[in-house]
């Protein structure tokens, strides 16, 4: 397997101009433009925040199971890497994932998934995976570890998925997208083509601009049932829907909604707005988690909803700032990480109609 490449500093910018979704990208690359969002319907929600006695700081990579939410957050109550929510109680829980290299520890947690009909957590970290029995771990039961392994390569992807039949989906990397048995020893599947995206990439005068800007702006989300992936970027929205079908990934609609015009791979010019920052999926609509405002302006942001085929469906507007989140598997609650006037993070809901 190859090495994966390890990606920058994510930077959150979009051009401004709105766009609209286009099929297969053809020949001619200039008719791909780019035209404004439409949703049919759009509404304001109030996100209900669920305060306690919990100090916490950042609250990424959001995996509902069953009632509980599984995060990387920092909690003042321990020094683990993961946190565990529950939404019954509407209380911490539960934490593990223990920086260090001894058995069953990892120096960080930051890709991870969780393999929902085995109940089991996978996490990898450079050359290293860890399985744990996710039942055992959250109760603090000795024994939790199933599974742990290395490989010669080390690997640094942007996200993964677990993607069932003990395989795992590695996003943002070199080669772009691949898939490996879990314990990264055979390479399944893989996927290494850049689309044009726009006149801006396509005329800059550096020929790999547009590779570093797909390498440190991805953001992802899988179908539950592994069947498509999706691909939008924190600078600029434009996303790529990815069918997987006996380990082949193959490219499927691309959508245009922003067109990015950067100052570098990482920094947008001034007039671009904050765009898409988090995504999560169900098995009927794509979820991504945006902005309109400037210059890292997360005050309005923006719930939008697209079917598998990137047609927009409906775009809801929060009462205050979002930076992370995870959908009912029914779509009709999303929960989300908040920060409210006082800098301070808490879970929080909505219920969308």
């Amino acid at each position: 397997m190859k090495n994966f490449i390890s990606k920058l500093a994510l930077t959150l910018c979009v051009a401004s101009t709105l766009a609209m979704c286009a099929n297969k990208p053809s020949d001619k690359n200039d008719k791909l433009e780019y035209t404004p969002l439409k949703f049919p319907k759009t509404e304001n929600v109030k996100v209900n925040i669920i305060k306690g006695d919990y100090a916490i700081a950042g609250g990424r990579n959001l995996r509902l199971v069953g009632d509980k939410i599984i995060l990387r957050a920092a909690n003042t109550d321990n020094k683990h890497h993961i946190q565990v929510f529950d939404t019954k109680s509407n209380k911490f829980v539960a934490s593990f994932g223990t920086s260090g290299r001894g058995e069953g520890e990892l120096i960080g947690y930051t890709e991870y998934d969780v393999n929902i009909e085995k109940n089991e957590f996978y996490a990898e970290w450079q050359n290293k995976y860890v399985i744990y029995d996710l039942a055992k771990v959250i109760s603090g039961q000795t024994g939790y570890l199933k599974e742990q392994g290395f490989h010669k390569n080390i690997n640094t992807t942007d996200d993964i998925f677990y993607l069932g039949n003990d395989r795992i989906l590695h996003l943002g990397g070199r080669p772009r997208f691949i898939i490996t048995s879990k314990n990264l020893q055979d390479t399944l599947g893989r996927y290494d083509e850049r689309h044009y995206i726009s006149k801006f990439f396509a005329n800059h005068k550096d020929p790999d601009f547009q590779r570093r800007y797909i390498g440190n702006n991805g953001i992802f989300t899988l179908k539950p049932d592994g069947s498509k992936f999706v691909n939008s970027f924190y600078s600029g929205f434009y996303m790529q829907i990815f069918d997987i079908k006996n380990n082949k990934i193959t490219a499927g609609e691309e959508c245009r909604f922003v067109e990015a015009r950067m100052k570098d791979e990482l920094a947008a010019m001034s007039d671009c707005i904050t765009g898409p920052y988090c995504m999560d999926s169900t098995d009927d609509y794509i979820y991504i988690m945006y902005s309109e405002g400037f210059d890292f302006d997360f005050s309005e942001p923006r719930l939008g909803v697209f079917d598998w085929k990137g047609k927009e469906v409906k775009n809801y507007i929060l009462d205050m700032m979002a930076y992370s989140f995870v959908m009912t598997p029914d779509g009709k609650r999303c929960y989300c990480m908040v920060q409210d006037d006082e800098g301070e993070c808490w879970v929080g809901y909505f219920d969308l109609k």
